[in-house]
């Protein structure tokens, strides 16, 4: 009986470290600091502060009283949203003209799901799979939970590029205008 206990033990901390972690409210300034991207959880205020230490609380409970919606904003302090998007993810990149972001896809545990979304305006451009990006599906890293198929990636605010490598050794080069593939290659 002891070691039933301590083996559900070991494996519920092993799935609750590999869990996905809660939508938490956060802000993304453009490289040009002329912007910001705020996201606000779905959660209700008090059940998002609940999960959190007093010195995030203070950080979160600042942003939910300046921003009241998820969106893009004037880094000027202003609590009116230049447009809007009623979607959460917990990764977005922001270009320096205020249209454009690049919004990461969640932890992948379908090759169905979302890898990339380029969006203008709070208006999706277009959005691909990681089935879309990856070819060898044998090459992803496997967690108990989910894989991981991105090696590395690369935001060219400038150019409005974004590069993405994946662990099967392609490279893709978006458009992040368009959000259309300007280059893809092994």
């Amino acid at each position: 009986m002891r070691i039933i206990l301590i083996i559900g033990l070991f494996l519920s901390s092993l799935s609750y470290g590999d869990s996905p972690a809660l939508p938490i409210s956060y802000l993304v300034e453009s490289e040009n600091g002329k912007y910001i991207f705020a996201m606000i959880s779905p959660l209700d205020r008090d059940v998002e502060l609940s999960s959190l230490n007093d010195q995030w609380m203070k950080k979160i409970s600042k942003i939910r009283d300046q921003y009241s919606q998820s969106g893009m904003y004037l880094n000027d302090g202003s609590k009116k949203p230049l447009w809007s998007v009623s979607w959460y993810a917990h990764s977005v990149q922001v270009a320096n003209d205020g249209e454009h972001i690049v919004r990461d896809g969640p932890w992948a545990s379908s090759f169905s799901d979302e890898a990339v979304t380029f969006i203008k305006n709070g208006n999706v451009l277009r959005e691909y799979s990681v089935n879309d990006l990856v070819m060898k599906k044998r090459k992803v890293e496997r967690t108990v939970s989910h894989f991981f198929w991105r090696k590395e990636t690369l935001f060219d605010r400038k150019q409005l590029k974004y590069y993405i490598s994946t662990l099967d050794s392609k490279h893709y080069v978006f458009n992040v205008a368009t959000g259309q593939v300007s280059n893809s290659g092994k």
